[in-house]
């Protein structure tokens, strides 16, 4: 798989210069790949495309990258 980049797949780059083409973080990437999955689903829900596959299994967060997605503990002080 190829490593989502800043910049990838928008039109406008405006604030974007100085991270444009830097890898996504992990849990950015999780988050990428949670909204198309979520996508594929509802299309399949709402029978605007024909169940071919399943959205859950094909387009999984790769546990190369959930691995390194770690707690984000919070302070309640």
């Amino acid at each position: 798989m190829n490593r989502l980049s800043v910049g990838d797949y928008v039109q406008y780059t405006d604030g974007l210069s100085r991270r444009l083409g830097e890898p996504l973080k992990p849990r950015s990437t999780a988050g990428v790949i949670n909204a198309t999955r979520t996508f594929f689903r509802d299309l399949q829900e709402w029978e605007w495309i024909p169940r071919r596959f399943d959205p859950i299994r094909a387009l999984a967060v790769p546990s190369t990258v959930a691995a390194v997605i770690g707690p984000n503990p919070r302070s309640c002080w």
